[in-house]
């Protein structure tokens, strides 16, 4: 029947190109942390020279993230093998206890933490600028364009921003919200670039065959 036909396809695809649920979370992950490498440029209108500095931070940051990604995974690969690392969920505290003891994982333990901190500040920081330009061009509500006199802060978007990531952390689990926060941010950007590109397309006075 169809369905013994279905379950038959969906073992040969399994077999060929694996689990399509260990994809997915290999995708989130990767997307996740290139997601994060475009952050300036929101940050752009605040540059005083971002026709240097934005080309120069992105080959910057780029060249220094994958170098130390791929240093990091050296290190991980020379320490546990890979068995290992699928069954512990915090693959750089067991790396650090396999190369120099228990005490050593338990300070690069609190570096990730203290490294995911310093990652959410600037989250937070940047993307408070996001709603700031969105307000002021009437995208967004107009309080939100408030910039504190005295401190030349959005403080109206920061708050505005730290109400709604509580009540995001409280309605759901952390796997749930970073799935959403992908996918959104998948679909946005495939329609930006379509978008984008359409434009340029019809505002170019060169014919683009695309």
């Amino acid at each position: 029947d169809r369905s013994g036909v279905a379950h038959i396809g969906a073992q040969r695809l399994d077999e060929r190109f694996g689990d399509p649920d260990d994809f997915r979370l290999v995708f989130t992950g990767a997307h996740g942390k290139a997601n994060g490498l475009d952050a300036v440029l929101d940050a752009a209108g605040e540059l005083k020279r971002p026709e240097r500095s934005l080309p120069l931070g992105l080959i910057l940051g780029v060249g220094t993230v994958v170098t130390l990604y791929a240093l990091i995974h050296v290190a991980y690969f020379r320490a546990i093998p890979v068995a290992q690392m699928a069954a512990t969920p915090r693959i750089g505290e067991a790396a650090a206890a396999a190369l120099f003891g228990a005490r050593a994982a338990n300070w690069v333990s609190a570096a990730i933490v203290i490294s995911t901190f310093g990652c959410l500040a600037a989250t937070i920081l940047y993307s408070a600028r996001i709603y700031l330009p969105m307000a002021e061009d009437g995208l967004f509500f107009r309080t939100v364009a408030h910039v504190d006199p005295r401190f030349h802060t959005p403080t109206v978007s920061l708050w505005a921003q730290s109400v709604w990531a509580c009540l995001l952390t409280l309605s759901g689990s952390y796997e749930q919200l970073y799935t959403y926060v992908i996918f959104a941010g998948v679909v946005a950007q495939a329609a930006a670039g379509t978008g984008t590109t359409a434009v340029l397309k019809l505002m170019s006075p060169v014919k683009v065959i695309w």
